[in-house]
Formats: C-alpha cells, structure tokens, sequence
C-alpha cells in the first residue's frame, strides 16, 4: 500500500510544483497577524491561505483564490505584481468571536529571485453567520517560495 501512496505522490506531480517554487510560507503582520501560506497555479494565479491562532484573539481562517491583475514592473532580480480575488473565512480579524463570511483580498507583491514574496495586502470581509458584519484588514508580510 504505501508504494502505491507514493507512486500516486510522483504522478500527482508535486514534486515537480516543489522544484518550481510554486509553494510558500511565511508570515502576516497586521490585523490579523497570521501565518501564511500561497500555492501558485500554472496560470499565475494563486490559492492563499491565513491561519491565526490566539489566546486572546481567537482562531482565524480565511481561504482565497487571487487573480493575477497585472505585472506592474519587471527586472532581472524580481517582479512586482498586483492581485485580487474572492475569498472566504470563519472567526474575526479583530475581534474573539465567531464569525463567517466572504472576503476580498486585493494585493501588491514582490517576488524576488523567486524565493522571497514580499507583499501588501487589503481585504474586505462581509461577516454573514451569526450576524451581518463588516471589516477590513490589511497587513505586509513575507513568504519563503519552495
């Protein structure tokens, strides 16, 4: 069974998404400061996600899918890039309570030598579920593309 299981990993083809830098983690400082995580799509777009958990806080998730808008500079060390997509997310940026949604996420990034993802990021959020609610946050941060 577990050659099969990895058998089934080499086909898949994430060893080959791994070798393209196509995966990256980092951190988000802002509100909320959370981890961060960003897969990127042989279309240039990405899957990002958010995850905080706090004492405090409370837990937050937020899940996204941005579309690459534009490339707004181009050198030999890096690009700069503007995105944006839809996006959806349970608990509060800001506050500790439970709460559900729909989020936009808008964004500038730099990927340099793609390994490092610097980016600025705004997001929207509509609270739905137990009430009607919004927010925004924002916050900078980075990711290491593996």
């Amino acid at each position: 069974m577990k050659k099969y299981l990895v058998l089934l990993f080499i086909l898949s083809g994430a060893p080959a998404a791994v070798a393209q830098n196509n995966w990256g983690l980092g951190i988000e400082l802002g509100v909320p400061s959370c981890l961060s995580g960003r897969y990127v799509t042989s279309s240039g777009n990405s899957l990002d996600a958010l995850l905080r958990c706090g004492l405090h806080d409370g837990a937050f998730v937020q899940g996204s899918y941005n579309f690459k808008l534009a490339t707004l500079a181009t050198s030999r060390s890096g690009q700069v890039g503007f995105y944006g997509g839809p996006g959806i997310f349970l608990g509060s940026p800001s506050r500790a309570r439970a709460m559900i949604g729909f989020s936009g996420n808008f964004g500038i990034d730099f990927l340099w030598q793609r390994r490092i993802d610097l980016m600025f990021e705004m997001s929207p959020k509509i609270g739905v579920l137990p009430e009607t609610d919004l927010e925004f946050s924002s916050g900078v941060g980075f990711r290491f593309m593996f």
